[in-house]
């Protein structure tokens, strides 16, 4: 009887974790940073909605070009909700990429639960050419 009870609430959980999941939205390119006319990092955002929980917002950075990126950290990110109420994230990273590499930031609540995200922006791109030093900082807005 007792491993039933764990069998059904370890199916419970895994339903619950399951659903959650499912709400989050395919990955979206917000922008491609280019140098030399060829692409060098792209920029990519997911957002995560259900009506009982807060929304939340994700950015992926791909590291397009040849050489290492040191302490690539994604600006500040502005969140416009559906009804208008503006919400700023923090900076985030300070992640080392080689190149090809993608790095995930950690994603953020966004609002409370059964809100929306209608517009997502961030103010810059950050990263260092050599480890600790040339500091390149491309504006987005």
């Amino acid at each position: 009887m007792r491993s039933l009870r764990v069998i059904l609430v370890g199916l419970i959980l895994l339903i619950w974790v399951a659903s959650a999941q499912a709400n989050w939205s395919s990955w979206q390119e917000y922008t491609t940073i280019e140098a030399d006319n060829k692409p060098f990092i792209t920029l990519e955002v997911r957002t995560f909605y259900a009506n009982n929980y807060p929304p939340r917002a994700q950015w992926r950075a791909t590291n397009r070009s040849q050489q290492t990126l040191y302490c690539a950290e994604i600006g500040r990110q502005r969140y416009i909700l559906a009804h208008g109420h503006q919400v700023i994230g923090a900076p985030q990273g300070c992640r080392t990429m080689a190149p090809g590499e993608t790095a995930v930031y950690p994603n953020e609540v966004i609002g409370k639960k059964g809100q929306r995200i209608a517009q997502m922006a961030m103010d810059v791109f950050s990263f260092d050419l050599e480890k600790g030093k040339n500091r390149q900082r491309v504006p987005l807005n």
